[in-house]
């Protein structure tokens, strides 16, 4: 969530998180910033895994 504060003044985007915090909070905060809430299907692992396996990387280069 530290990214939209860092970033209040655009508007519109796509967000995940796992920062803890109620859902409710979350919820109001990303329509407060007109962002649409990414969630995974329950049980759908193998979209999960490749999005992982990329953000890995790209946080080790």
């Amino acid at each position: 969530m530290a990214s939209t504060r860092r970033r209040s003044a655009s508007r519109g985007g796509l967000s995940g998180t796992r920062s803890g915090g109620s859902e409710e909070e979350v919820r109001t905060l990303l329509q407060q910033r007109v962002l649409t809430q990414n969630m995974s299907r329950t049980g759908n692992c193998p979209d999960n895994t490749a999005m992982e396996s990329f953000f890995g990387t790209l946080k080790s280069e």
